[in-house]
């Protein structure tokens, strides 16, 4: 057994041994900011050591025509499921706010794409290493492409999934806000008043904005209304 051999089955059994110690010595609570800020630092670090390659991912990724079509499809039909299941508008009514709606989404979407990404990309140079049983940087050829710290790469694709959820949760109130967009003056659910805006919630109910500007109020009022 060599000596890269004996370091890693060292490596395996401080793991363990840590996996082990760290609960029965700390609280839960502190075990979970320990980690939090060992992730951001390792993630910090190959951020800062990596800003050349990933600035030039970011300007690449959205040059596909194909998958920015695809991301906002996806995020396009995700708004008008989060419209639908929150409020309770049917599909045909919703226009204009699912087109934002699936603006806000698709960028916290790419960010799970882009982590996912990630993942696959350390585990093909992992499983390409063992086979052609050559170092991590021999793998990259070109010195300027050289990827530096490829084992916090995983710490980094969880700190873009942990800021794509962060995003996606607060996406539903943007969302909510965006269906005020569709809301129009002129509507069968009432009279036209000024500052009144309506949008048809189903055949038998409208939500009615008070859309005036610095005095309105993006939440709603439900109203009886029958479908003409």
């Amino acid at each position: 057994m060599n000596r890269s051999q004996w370091f890693a089955g060292l490596k395996i059994f401080a793991m363990f041994f840590a996996m082990w110690l760290v609960p029965r010595a700390l609280s839960y609570d502190v075990v979970v900011v320990i980690l939090y800020f060992i992730s951001i630092g390792a993630s910090a670090v190959y951020l800062f050591f990596n800003r050349r390659r990933i600035v030039e991912n970011i300007k690449a990724w959205p040059s596909s025509f194909t998958f920015t079509v695809l991301v906002f499809y996806v995020a396009k039909l995700m708004a008008e499921k989060t419209i639908n299941s929150t409020m309770g508008v049917e599909a045909e009514y919703i226009k204009q706010s699912s087109i934002i709606g699936g603006v806000i989404i698709s960028i916290p979407l790419s960010l799970v794409v882009a982590s996912c990404a990630l993942f696959a990309r350390s585990g093909y140079l992992k499983i390409r290493e063992w086979v052609t049983r050559k170092e991590r940087f021999s793998l990259e050829s070109n010195k300027g492409k050289q990827e530096f710290f490829p084992g916090l790469r995983p710490m980094f694709a969880c700190c873009v999934l942990l800021l794509a959820g962060l995003l996606l949760s607060q996406a539903e109130r943007g969302i909510r806000y965006a269906v005020m967009l569709d809301a129009m003056m002129y509507s069968d659910c009432g009279p036209a008043e000024h500052g009144l805006g309506y949008i048809r919630k189903n055949a038998h109910a409208c939500y009615q904005y008070d859309t005036r500007f610095f005095k309105g109020s993006s939440v709603p009022k439900e109203i009886a209304s029958t479908k003409p």
